[in-house]
């Protein structure tokens, strides 16, 4: 940790401090530092166990490369203006030094004022053949020099380094890998972490597979990301209006004519922190912040989709939608053996006016059906029946468009909450929607699953504070989980029909069940901080242990999702939950 203090200055650490301990007090600072931790010392721990495992990997690693049919050629393409001398060196030589040699690197230097800038950029190029230059007669800024650069390449595949930073010795080679394992790929991208002046790595972004819900409010793709060339070509990138996250609109544009996207979980990219970078200080380069939400506007608006791009206070994006045409009919659904929380939940239908909302509640007590209101069904059940079994009932009885499936510990939702949930559930590519839920004292108590072999589920940040950012701010964003909670859980009725409702053989994992089974079908499943709600009691930690099958419904989900639990593809391969924050650990092999 002490070398990361040293690459900050102490001003702006305790800034950043001062703004957790705002947002979510002394609980806030105190995760913070455990996650500081993590992404340093932690951090350092993995790399030294990842180098012993490369180690051994290299061999294996060398003779796929060697097998290679048609080995891609890969160009690196890299805008250069002023950079400091030892930066620009090691971001050429850490090309130079890549173990696959078919590579090609294209520079163009744009009007940099300093004599070593084009002695180094000549120089490295009469050495190596591999290298192409072009030297801007007047300065047209990070768009217009990447479009120079742009104009050497002869690559099938091409990727960005900037003048600074620092590529691993196996980018290429896993790229190679990656692509000749899957033809059809059009775009890649790596995980990457942050090199200081020192040359010591720390906070590491390990970041999920393809993740459209994501890549809207951040651009997690980011380093290292890999174009086919062909595909590359055919779309209005680098354009000046978008300058400052020119590479945020190359991503979504891209994104939306790939055939197909891999992510290669592996550290690829090293990101300097220098003062003005962005990996020094987030919020350095402002008026990256505009362009970027006009990135996303457009990508909203080419995809036909009727919603705006915000900026919020922490530099990412919310996406407000807007419903495409009339309001569906809602169905609240839940399983309640408790007359105060029954009633509690009826108080919500007095609420809404303006569209169609029903509660269905599922119970094993009987009531006088005078006194239900309008809009409210209650059945009864046998008290020995499942949950999973309960809800389907309940669903079955249920007249609206959209199932909420809701707690019966849950707050009654209002409808700003509801809109927000449905707004998204209505969406054609989405299955479930999941809300965030919170202790009574505040705390997060449900952020999406995080599948796992053992455990089946982990949960992401539980009992961190309501505001805790997490790692990249992803505590804060909208984005695709694999699974999320039936404590609070939005789905087209139709779409729950089509697949079949809850499974009985999951027992209290029927709702992960259900969320893998919408995966399986093609659809994604939402995780959204901006609904959020308190539960009257917190989630049990020991649920499974309350279940009287939990000794079955563990073993059919080990045997019917198990590749999905081995690796999340919300998650990463190299990071696990410990006490609630994502921590690095070494991949299994």
């Amino acid at each position: 940790m002490i070398d990361f203090v040293r690459q900050r200055p102490l001003v702006l650490l305790a800034k950043k401090m001062f703004r957790v301990w705002r947002r979510s007090g002394l609980s806030g600072v105190r995760w913070r530092k455990r996650l500081l931790h993590h992404q340093t010392i932690g951090y350092a721990q993995w790399l030294m166990a990842e180098r012993q495992q490369l180690s051994m990997e290299r061999e294996s690693l060398a003779t796929e490369i060697d097998g290679l049919q048609n080995p891609p050629l890969i160009t690196i393409v890299m805008p250069v203006c002023d950079p400091d001398r030892p930066w620009l060196e090691k971001a050429i030589e850490s090309v130079r030094q890549q173990t696959y040699s078919h590579w090609q690197l294209c520079i163009a230097d744009d009007a940099s004022t300093q004599p070593y800038v084009r002695q180094l950029i000549e120089s490295a190029a009469a050495s190596d053949e591999r290298i192409d230059v072009v030297f801007r007669e007047s300065r047209g800024h990070i768009c217009a020099a990447t479009r120079s650069a742009l104009s050497l390449s002869n690559g099938e595949f091409i990727t960005f380094l900037d003048h600074d930073d620092e590529i691993s010795p196996y980018a290429l080679a896993r790229i190679a890998v990656g692509i000749d394992r899957d033809h059809e790929v059009d775009l890649l991208y790596s995980d990457e972490d942050i090199i200081g002046s020192d040359g010591k790595r720390y906070d590491p972004y390990f970041k999920p597979d393809w993740n459209p819900e994501l890549l809207r409010s951040q651009n997690y793709l980011c380093h290292l990301s890999i174009y086919r060339a062909n595909l590359l070509r055919e779309l209005d990138a680098f354009r000046p209006e978008v300058q400052g996250s020119q590479d945020w609109d190359l991503a979504l544009r891209a994104s939306e004519n790939a055939r197909c996207i891999r992510h290669i979980p592996h550290v690829l990219y090293h990101w300097r922190s220098i003062s003005g970078s962005t990996a020094h200080a987030d919020n350095v380069k402002v008026y990256a912040l505009d362009a970027g939400r006009r990135a996303v506007q457009e990508h909203l608006v080419r995809r036909g989709e009727k919603a705006e791009a915000t900026l919020l206070e922490f530099g990412h994006l919310r996406i407000r939608r807007s419903l495409p045409g009339e309001m569906p009919g809602v169905s609240i659904v839940i399983a309640s053996d408790s007359e105060s929380d029954i009633f509690r939940h009826m108080k919500v239908l007095q609420k809404f006016n303006g569209y169609s909302l029903e509660l269905v509640v599922a119970t094993t007590e009987h009531f006088d059906e005078m006194d239900f209101p309008d809009g409210c069904i209650v059945f009864p059940v046998d008290s020995e029946e499942a949950q999973s079994s309960r809800l389907n009932r309940a669903a079955a009885a249920a007249s609206g468009d959209i199932l909420c499936f809701m707690d019966e510990r849950c707050e009654a939702i209002d409808a700003v909450q509801l809109e927000s949930l449905v707004f998204e559930a209505i969406r054609t590519e989405v299955g479930a929607v999941g809300a965030r839920l919170l202790s009574p004292g505040g705390c997060i108590q449900h952020a999406g699953y995080f599948l796992d072999f053992e455990m089946i589920v982990l949960h992401p940040y539980r009992g961190a504070p309501a505001n805790f950012a997490g790692l990249r701010n992803r505590a804060l964003l909208q984005q695709n989980v694999s699974a999320v909670s039936a404590s609070c859980l939005a789905v087209k009725k139709d779409l729950f029909e089509q697949i079949g409702g809850f499974n009985a053989a999951s027992g209290v994992f029927h709702d992960v069940d259900f969320c893998l089974r919408l995966l399986e079908a093609g659809l994604y499943n939402i995780w959204t901080p901006y609904v959020s709600l308190t539960m009257r009691d917190s989630l049990n930690d020991d649920t499974v242990e309350s279940c009287q099958d939990e000794a079955d419904a563990m073993q059919y989900m080990k045997t019917r999702w198990r590749d999905q639990l081995v690796r999340d593809p919300a998650g990463n391969p190299n990071i696990m939950i410990d006490h609630g924050l994502p921590v690095p650990v070494v991949k299994r092999t």
